[in-house]
């Protein structure tokens, strides 16, 4: 999928949390020169199981990576929630997986409902009749610094934006 259900306050910027269980298309600050069109694959959600003793991530399966994501996924997106189950044979992995997605939105309080943030609420469910351990990781890339490797890379500085050999990118207040 190219987009999913915008998480983010108002007028805050926000992210897409997409289908596959990826977030995409980042906007921050909400103005034209923080977009960050495409995939932020320094995002994930992965899980650790007893019995694998492995890793995977909590997204549908691709080859973008070397650690394995799920076979199948179920995904309900009505803004501002999104719901997206995992889930695979038994022989794959023992446990299925939900993501509950949603960004705080208050009837007539815009204050509170600008706030830049979102909620994920991660559920786990044992697929086996045996007792399992299970842990979850969250991993969220740097983009306030994207593309900027050493700070001597910096071509130009003016007021609140940064240039880069290319795109200007507004910075995080």
């Amino acid at each position: 999928a190219s987009s999913g259900v915008p998480l983010g306050g108002i007028g805050a910027g926000f992210f897409d949390f997409a289908a596959d269980g990826r977030l995409k298309n980042i906007k921050l600050n909400n103005t034209e020169n923080n977009y960050f069109p495409g995939n932020l694959d320094g995002f994930l959600f992965a899980l650790w199981d007893s019995k694998s003793g492995e890793a995977r991530r909590l997204q549908r399966d691709d080859t973008l990576s070397l650690q394995n994501g799920y076979e199948h996924s179920r995904y309900t997106g009505l803004f501002p929630t999104a719901e997206l189950e995992l889930y695979d044979s038994v022989n794959q992995t023992p446990i299925a997986a939900s993501i509950s997605a949603f960004s705080p939105l208050t009837a007539q309080n815009v204050k509170d409902s600008s706030l830049p943030v979102a909620f994920f609420e991660v559920t786990l469910t044992n697929t086996t009749q045996e007792a399992i351990d299970a842990s979850v990781a969250f991993s969220f890339e740097d983009i306030i610094g994207r593309g900027i490797k050493e700070p001597e890379s910096l071509q130009e500085v003016s007021s609140n934006m940064i240039t880069v050999n290319g795109p200007a990118w507004g910075m995080l207040e």
